[in-house]
């Protein structure tokens, strides 16, 4: 695990290792207080905001950029999809986690996890929006089901003002 700091109106980017199908985000209490061994309880989890799991396309590491304020007009440009939803962090410790094992309880030793991302933020309740981006691990399911290469045209003029479209795309 590595351990960060943020303050209001940063950002910070971070890289998780993952071999998982799914990343979440807690409060470093959550599992420590109360695991969440069954997937039932999940739903509970999510919906009283202790919680947040995000599916990924394909068992990838992905970056993954914190940001405490607004947006930049880039940032703010250039995503593709976006889900939003609310987050308890009492302990002012955020966890971005690969797969679901630190919610379940069964990581044992944070120092040493590479899965885990600790992120000391102030303490309290926040919105998270969750912004995947093309360049992300979900960025070509999600322009698919937009309509495909037909979309990126658009999506780069849009984005990316007068600069010309490159090869990979």
């Amino acid at each position: 695990m590595n351990k960060h700091q943020l303050n209001q109106d940063s950002r910070l980017d971070l890289y998780v290792y993952n071999e998982a199908t799914a990343w979440t985000l807690s409060s470093r209490k959550l599992p420590a207080d109360d695991p969440i061994p069954e997937d039932e309880e999940w739903d509970d989890a999510v919906a009283e905001g202790r919680l947040l799991v995000q599916g990924v396309y394909q068992d990838d590491a992905f970056n993954v950029r914190v940001v405490l304020g607004e947006l930049q007009q880039e940032e703010d440009e250039s995503w593709l999809g976006r889900v939003s939803w609310w987050l308890q962090v009492p302990d002012g410790e955020l966890v971005i986690a690969a797969g679901t094992e630190f919610v379940m309880g069964m990581s044992e030793d944070l120092e040493d996890d590479e899965y885990v991302q600790l992120v000391d933020v102030p303490p309290g309740n926040y919105r998270v929006d969750i912004y995947s981006t093309l360049s992300g691990i979900n960025g070509l399911d999600l322009l698919e089901r937009a309509g495909g290469n037909r979309e990126l045209g658009a999506w780069w003029r849009r984005t990316r003002g007068g600069e010309d479209m490159p090869d990979w795309l």
